[in-house]
């Protein structure tokens, strides 16, 4: 046995990765196995959509087994084409895919004429109102007295309307525009990523094309809300560290950029807080692994940057309104409210329910009275859980459900018009319980099943050689699933 230093830590780098790769395949199993049986579907029907209920129903392994068979005969024979294949072709094909995904979007954003509601059409209006230094929506019980953490990205949109006039009439579709720009950066970066951690030869690394013919994020244009610049961002972000560390820390720019995009993906969206710990677990991992411990600045970058961006916006805020902006009813009460069943019928368990907005106004908007009232929910909850296991047990079954089993993400539930009864022709016929929409949802539905079983195999296939980079991109998803397990869904 030898002592020499650095031993240790190469000992706690390989037990991280091999406790890493063992967690991978036991949620990309378990997700598998509850796609393959059962799949929650979203509500579309124009008179009961309004309620965001989440439906239930059994699958069909046959159904799967024969789009198995099917993905399977496709991939065989795009591998024999990508081997003959060159680069100028491979090229070609990626090129065609992006720009068929980008007309695509582009005649979906103009013809689906779905109008911003909820809280879109909130931070859009007061984006709107901030841009003509109106702060109505900061003042005593507006949406932003209420949801504070809403400023960021509502300062965004602000930037983005000074830009192009805030009474431009096309200023919502230019936004949308926007969506779609960076929906196809992300499935560009996807492929990059692809090429980059987990092609195994020249062959494999052509089939980063298969990624593009699957674009469909750009449905998700139409929904102003920061997800998707916030996700493009944050992919970039890992990308660019996982270039950093494949070349040795080299150079310092990437790993700095990193923690820059990282930052402008956690102001637009706080869920890419998953991703900055994902990021700081893989490079903690690889500083053990080659003992350039400077490296870990990036995390103290970050955290600056996150942390001083957002007193800095406040502050500006607070300094055009005249008064301190509020700091609402804090976070506990989101994920209490991801703890509690369904409401009066509506959506699913630990969905959205009004309850974070009903206890900040029941305790006078008092914000440690609020602290105060979603911790003793807590404990009542909890103490529920403890008390009934089966109802336990159905309650995260079902929220995962409503989570990891919903094949659509509700990308056709967002593009219907809930305050209104405006439609289009396409909107019916797409968004709407239509045949043609049945049929798009069992193709990703079994899409879907396919993704879970084949990353299941490949952790379980790789298990002895993934390094902890490659297990980025699932380390993601697994603090996604357990965040998502608490927080309001």
């Amino acid at each position: 046995m030898t002592n020499k230093p650095g031993n240790w830590r190469q000992g706690i780098a390989a037990f991280c990765r091999w406790g890493l790769v063992w967690l991978s395949i036991g949620l990309f199993t378990l997700l598998a196995g509850i796609n393959l049986l059962r799949t929650a579907f979203m509500d579309i029907n124009r008179e009961s959509s309004r309620r965001e209920l989440v439906l239930y129903g059994a699958d069909h392994p046959l159904r799967f087994l024969l789009f198995l068979a099917a993905a399977l005969a496709v991939t065989l024979l795009l591998q024999r084409w990508w081997s003959a294949a060159d680069t100028r072709s491979n090229r070609a094909v990626r090129a065609a895919s992006f720009l068929a995904w980008g007309a695509f979007g582009v005649w979906w954003i103009w013809n689906i004429g779905v109008e911003p509601s909820a809280d879109q059409a909130n931070i859009l209006w007061a984006a709107s109102r901030f841009a003509e230094n109106d702060f109505t929506y900061l003042h005593h019980g507006q949406y932003l007295f209420r949801y504070p953490h809403q400023l960021y990205v509502t300062a965004f949109l602000e930037l983005f309307l000074r830009l192009v006039g805030p009474d431009n009439p096309y200023r919502v579709q230019l936004l949308r525009l926007f969506n779609l720009a960076a929906a196809l950066w992300a499935m560009y970066v996807l492929t990059r990523l692809y090429r980059q951690e987990l092609a195994e030869n020249d062959t494999f690394k052509k089939n980063d094309a298969v990624i593009v013919l699957f674009g469909a994020g750009v449905l998700f244009s139409t929904f102003i809300y920061g997800n998707i610049p916030s996700m493009a961002l944050a992919f970039t972000a890992l990308w660019l560290q996982l270039q950093w560390q494949r070349e040795e820390g080299h150079p310092a720019w990437k790993l700095l950029l990193s923690a820059v995009c990282i930052t402008l993906a956690v102001l637009l969206k706080s869920f890419a807080l998953i991703l900055l710990v994902a990021q700081c677990i893989v490079l903690a991992v690889w500083v053990l692994r080659t003992g350039r411990w400077k490296a870990l600045s990036f995390v103290l970058a970050a955290v600056v940057m996150i942390q001083g961006s957002q007193w800095g916006i406040r502050q500006l805020y607070g300094w055009r309104d005249g008064q301190p902006v509020n700091e609402g009813s804090g976070m506990l009460t989101w994920a209490v409210m991801g703890l509690q069943s369904n409401w009066e019928g509506w959506r699913a368990p630990g969905w959205y329910n009004n309850y974070n907005w009903d206890t900040y106004e029941a305790c006078g908007f008092d914000h440690d009275a609020a602290v105060a009232t979603a911790k003793a929910d807590l404990q009542e909850r909890l103490a529920r859980f403890a008390a009934d296991p089966a109802y336990t047990r159905n309650f995260f079954l079902k929220k995962t459900y409503s989570q990891w089993a919903e094949p659509t993400y509700q990308c056709f539930w967002i593009n219907q018009n809930k305050e209104s009864d405006q439609t289009t022709p396409l909107m019916e016929a797409v968004c709407t319980d239509t045949p043609l929409n049945a049929r798009i949802v069992e193709w990703m539905n079994q899409y879907q099943s396919l993704i879970w079983v084949c990353g299941a195999w490949y952790l379980w296939h790789k298990r002895k050689t993934l390094q902890m980079e490659q297990q980025l991109p699932a380390l993601a998803i697994f603090g996604g699933f357990l965040f998502q397990l608490v927080w309001e869904g």
